[in-house]
């Protein structure tokens, strides 16, 4: 007898927000592995909120390719504003199940890239929205503008 296998379905807002916390634990990746600020003096994944206020904190050393990289998401992330945005998606991002996750969080702040076998695209999804700015042809005026936003979808088959 076949048994009914649990699906997760997460609603296009839900995908967003998954992204978007991938999004900004790839930043916090990226910086605190080219960062010598970050070597003397760890950033905390907590405070990586503060990357998408558009300062240039102590974090980005004034490095070109750091602050694109905190503006591209600052642009791509609408969720996340504020520390109380970002503890509150964090709080939900660990409610998910495991193979749903591209980051193993801990409870010292600590994080781990981890493969799902959904989404096997995701990292290179993620590496693209990190250094690529997303521009869209505006057809009326001929002109060019940043998008704000990026979408995709997934059902995930809890049974693997």
């Amino acid at each position: 007898m076949l048994k009914a296998q649990p699906i997760l379905s997460l609603c296009h807002s839900e995908c967003k927000k998954l992204f978007e916390v991938e999004l900004v634990i790839a930043l916090h990746e990226l910086i605190a592995a080219n960062s010598s600020s970050f070597q003397s003096a760890p950033f905390p994944l907590a405070d990586t909120w503060s990357l998408l206020t558009g300062y240039v904190t102590p974090e980005l050393n004034d490095d070109p390719k750091f602050i694109q990289s905190a503006l591209i998401v600052r642009c791509r992330c609408n969720y996340i504003r504020t520390r109380t945005a970002w503890n509150h998606i964090l709080d939900w991002y660990k409610t998910l199940p495991e193979v749903v996750r591209g980051y193993r969080l801990f409870p010292d702040g600590s994080y781990t890239r981890i493969s799902s076998p959904y989404v096997p695209q995701r990292t290179s999804v993620i590496a693209d929205a990190l250094h690529n700015i997303p521009i869209v042809k505006n057809l009326t005026f001929g002109s060019l503008r940043l998008v704000r936003s990026i979408s995709f979808t997934m059902v995930v088959n809890m049974s693997v």
